[in-house]
């Protein structure tokens, strides 16, 4: 599973403007716009609570076989602590928790995001073990608490295709 499942800056904003004084507010940058759902992304952390997943494989002559798995099962510990956040420059952190599944891994890596024109589909862009690799996902929902992402990965080799969706859900906190 890609660290890529990703992940929010809102509340330092937020924290960081109510600190400044008119003086400083009048020479800061102008704010970026912020549509309502890139709003909701960038407010708080996302940590992942479920992924459910259905594979299909088929190949010429045989019928398709179909199974359904709970994905979320197969992280260790120490990965269902880490978390995202989003913010509003476009970037994604992403953080180990509290638990980290080695000393040497890092304690967060950056990636970057993007929604649609239609904001429909979140693409998520970095490095992932020394590649570059991107990632896209279907956004089915996106409130102040949840979201919800489902990619789909399809693997061939020969004759044979592999197709596996995966339904990922996210709470904010």
């Amino acid at each position: 599973m890609t660290k890529l499942y990703a992940y929010t800056v809102g509340l330092c904003a937020a924290l960081l403007m109510a600190g400044c004084t008119k003086e400083e507010s009048d020479q800061a940058a102008p704010k970026s716009k912020l549509t309502a759902k890139e709003s909701m992304l960038t407010a708080k952390n996302w940590r992942i609570t479920t992924i459910a997943s259905t594979t299909v494989i088929t190949a010429d002559g045989i019928a398709p076989i179909t199974t359904s798995f709970d994905s979320y099962a197969l992280l260790t510990s120490c990965q269902k602590d880490n978390f995202a956040k989003y913010t509003i420059d476009k970037t994604i952190v992403v953080d180990e928790g509290a638990t980290k599944c080695s000393a040497t891994d890092p304690q967060t890596q950056t990636y970057t995001w993007s929604l649609n024109a239609d904001e429909t589909e979140l693409t998520v862009s970095g490095k992932l073990n020394g590649a570059d690799h991107t990632e896209k996902a279907e956004l089915l929902q996106l409130t102040s608490t949840t979201m919800q992402v489902r990619t789909t990965t399809v693997v061939r080799r020969l004759d044979v295709t592999s197709t596996t969706k995966s339904t990922t859900t996210y709470i904010a906190f």
